[in-house]
């Protein structure tokens, strides 16, 4: 694993968002391509990101890609220096570091958001909609979203919108949940055992 201790002479250039929103990082490539075979692979490819060493992701944002940075460098999500991330912000790092191939990014961001003080306040009908367009309809995200939205929803969720599918799975839960306060996150043991993903050695 690369370590800041030593010197590094190599960077890669990310061009984050679209639009006047989009922002530039200039970051460590033996950082980036360590632990993402999607970076790796394109850094060290015959293709345009290879050979010029830059790469444009416009469907994710600089608040994302900035959290993305900082736990390759930091190897946390959150410390005493970063203010908490928005639950929005996690939801796009799950799918940035979907589309990277870090699974144990996305375990921990799973974590985060399940502690998350706001996420009651904060969850609307756009993220599933996002969650749904964007990941398979098994993925993890979407059934721990809507497992969240069982537990500790607070009428902020306009429904109406869902397709059908997802409205079926909601009810399959609401089905079997058991009672419990609205505030509190789900149980590790919960966590770990139905909405983590494998990491690779």
């Amino acid at each position: 694993m690369p370590s800041l201790v030593e010197p590094h002479q190599d960077t890669v250039t990310i061009h984050a968002g679209a639009g006047p929103s989009t922002k530039t990082f200039v970051v460590y490539s033996d950082f980036i391509c360590h632990h993402s075979p999607f970076f790796k692979a394109a850094f060290n490819s015959l293709m345009k990101e290879g050979l010029t060493k830059t790469m444009t992701l416009e469907d994710t944002t600089p608040a994302a890609f900035g959290q993305f940075v900082h736990w390759r460098y930091a190897t946390q999500l959150n410390d005493y220096d970063v203010s908490e991330p928005s639950v929005e912000t996690l939801l796009d790092l799950w799918l940035l570091a979907d589309k990277a191939m870090v699974p144990g990014l996305q375990n921990e961001v799973i974590c985060a958001i399940n502690n998350h003080k706001d996420l009651s306040a904060t969850l609307q009908t756009q993220d599933f909609m996002k969650i749904w367009e964007q990941t398979s309809h098994d993925s993890p995200l979407l059934e721990f979203l809507v497992l969240q939205l069982v537990y500790r929803a607070h009428g902020f969720i306009h429904g109406e919108k869902f397709p059908h599918s997802l409205w079926v799975r909601l009810f399959n839960y609401i089905r079997i949940a058991k009672f419990r306060s609205l505030e509190a996150p789900l149980p590790m043991s919960l966590i770990k055992s139905q909405f983590f993903l494998k990491e690779v050695e």
